[in-house]
């Protein structure tokens, strides 16, 4: 599955940034109106959530539209992915359904609002990891946000990412959680290529032509990259304990599940000689693991 993504349906700078997950809304026909200035887009991702139950909820704008979380899971205009095309909110807005609390607190689903500031410009996707699928991201400056709410896999909610295709002239940066108006901070990444080494002194970074599998334990992420790469992304889970390393230079990213008892994960590393000297080395707490062989 190819996509390259080039169509700004969701140009917008965010200014106040929401993620909701859908349990936390009150059913029996209350309003549960979205604190945010309007205009907003919004997206919403409900993978496991019943197609039956999504469409009695209902997104409804002071100016009479009315949607239900059904027709805004299946915003996605592409047949290869599931870029989330937003739904465009001019005023204020609420969300209401017939459901009894006890039902909405079943759901597993969640939205999420973007304010869009019309005089400003910021090339940003959302992106639901419901399928595999891959990204072709263009050589440009972006930010895409990515939202899981498989409950599926085993562990929940977990993306896999594979197949990792990265000109050494770009850059890219993982983060936990939705971008917001403010510059990330300093190392706050939990994941990045080229890899700057939390002990270097003299501002090293090293850019890994080659990217092992990895998994990432989030319902949401973003990137921020810079330049053109590629990769493929499914939601599912990748346990690399047992692996190897299919490069004898390459680095790679481990996320403990969080229901998980600790343990020790070994990786094999791959050599060029047994002659030959090299050298491993790891960014603990939520900074990348690299591999290196001389």
């Amino acid at each position: 599955m190819k996509f390259l993504i080039f169509l700004a349906f969701s140009i917008c700078l965010v200014s106040a940034q929401q993620l909701i997950d859908l349990k936390t809304f009150r059913g029996e026909n209350f309003k549960n109106f979205i604190n945010a200035h309007a205009p907003y887009d919004v997206f919403v991702s409900a993978t496991s959530d019943d197609a039956e139950i999504l469409s009695q909820i209902h997104l409804i704008t002071q100016d009479k539209q009315n949607q239900t979380f059904l027709q805004l899971k299946n915003r996605k205009p592409f047949l290869t992915t599931s870029q989330i095309q937003p739904f465009p909110v001019q005023t204020s807005a609420y969300v209401t359904t017939n459901l009894t609390d006890q039902q909405v607190e079943n759901l597993t689903g969640m939205i999420f609002i973007c304010t869009t500031n019309q005089h400003q410009i910021n090339n940003f996707h959302v992106i639901d990891v419901d399928k595999p699928q891959t990204l072709y991201l263009p050589n440009e400056n972006q930010t895409v946000l990515f939202l899981n709410s498989n409950m599926e896999s085993t562990p929940v909610q977990y993306s896999t990412i594979s197949s990792w295709n990265q000109s050494s002239n770009s850059s890219i940066y993982f983060y936990k959680g939705i971008p917001t108006d403010l510059p990330e901070k300093d190392r706050t990444f939990i994941f990045s290529n080229p890899v700057s080494p939390t002990r270097a002194t003299d501002h090293t970074i090293e850019f890994f032509s080659n990217v092992q599998k990895f998994s990432l334990g989030l319902g949401a992420f973003y990137i921020k990259y810079y330049g053109g790469l590629s990769f493929n992304i499914a939601p599912e889970y990748y346990d690399v304990n047992g692996t190897s390393t299919n490069s004898t230079t390459t680095t790679g990213f481990y996320m403990k599940p969080k229901n998980q008892k600790d343990r020790n994960v070994t990786i094999q590393i791959a050599q060029n000689s047994k002659d030959v000297a090299g050298v491993t080395g790891s960014n603990v707490n939520f900074y990348p693991i690299f591999f290196l062989q001389y």
